[in-house]
């Protein structure tokens, strides 16, 4: 499995600017499929996404994450975008087909789900030669809110749109209610301004290499549209994990079994370790086996409590190391 956050999602502009209603969840599933597009290839394929990422990037836990699974994928099934074109207007689904299929008849041996993208979304992501933009998929991922993730990226493809970055942009409010597909939804502005506007601009922050600062202009006492100005973010930091420990984390969300998880993190270990910390003829205290393998085992336990959490290990073997060095074990917690 790989680690999908350096992968890009690339869209038309016009598929970006669509009138389209997702949930978060939906819209993850639809980017995660998008990843495994390459804009060159001449026809859709049936693309296979393991159930292990979608548990990672959906957030789905528990016992009825195939349950769970199925709700998402048949509401996004009836998802439509509507599309302005030089003739009209078109409107379709994003995505055509989902099949989950069992690890026991899956050919890489896991749990995969099979996501078919609709017919008519491929002029919009396929063979692009004009009017389109790349977007790294980690910059969406950690998103928590469907309008910061929409405001992103429609802000993301007007930017480059030319050669020349815009640092100011101007969208009309009817125009952006009607790509964020709102409707009837915060039609009076100060809710507009707190539960969309707001919101993006602080998850934009946090999660992108841009920024954006804002203001309405009125027409009378209706907002008429909001100019958005916006900037390279200098406080972005694209915190990740090394790529052998990224792959560990979702190798363990896959999997409950003790002993499975307990084997995913010693091998980890084991190919980064510092044996000159662990092993005791190496060492020049009088720590025994014994203790150095109580302390490997507390570091085990706490490395695999912490994978769960927003803050794992990001250096097993040297965690291990040091709570070896330090004789730490649960004796003595």
């Amino acid at each position: 499995m790989t680690d999908l956050n350096d992968h890009k999602i690339t869209q038309a502009n016009a598929l970006v600017y669509g009138a389209s209603c997702m949930t978060l969840r939906e819209k993850r599933l639809f980017y995660l499929a998008v990843c495994k597009v390459v804009i060159h290839d001449n026809k859709f394929l049936t693309y296979s996404v393991p159930v292990g990422q979608l548990k990672y990037y959906l957030g789905l836990k528990g016992n009825s994450i195939r349950v769970e699974l199925k709700h998402i994928c048949e509401s996004l099934l009836t998802r439509v975008v509507s599309i302005e074109t030089e003739k009209g207007w078109i409107a379709h689904q994003y995505v055509s087909h989902c099949e989950y299929i069992k690890a026991q008849h899956s050919p890489s041996g896991q749990a995969v789900l099979e996501i078919k993208l609709h017919d008519k979304v491929k002029p919009f992501l396929l063979q692009l030669r004009n009017r389109f933009q790349s977007i790294k998929f980690q910059y969406l991922s950690k998103m928590t809110s469907i309008y910061a993730m929409r405001i992103f990226e429609i802000l993301w493809h007007k930017r480059y749109e030319n050669e020349i970055p815009k640092n100011e942009i101007e969208i009309g409010m009817d125009e952006l209610r009607k790509m964020l597909k709102l409707d009837k939804k915060y039609i009076n502005f100060a809710d507009f301004r707190r539960k969309v506007i707001d919101q993006a601009q602080k998850e934009i922050k946090k999660n992108t290499p841009i920024a954006f600062t804002y203001e309405d202009k009125r027409r009378g006492r209706k907002v008429a549209s909001i100019t958005f100005t916006v900037f390279n973010n200098d406080d972005y930091k694209a915190v990740k994990l090394p790529s052998m420990t990224a792959q560990m984390m979702l190798e363990l969300k896959e999997t409950d079994d003790p002993i499975e998880r307990k084997k995913v993190i010693v091998s980890t270990i084991n190919k980064t370790v510092n044996h000159d910390v662990v092993y005791p003829d190496k060492r020049k205290d009088t720590k025994t086996l014994n203790e150095i393998n109580a302390s490997t085992d507390w570091a085990i336990d706490q490395i695999d409590k912490k994978a769960k959490t927003s803050n794992p290990v990001k250096n097993p073997a040297g965690y291990i190391a040091w709570a070896v060095e330090h004789g730490i074990c649960k004796n003595i917690i």
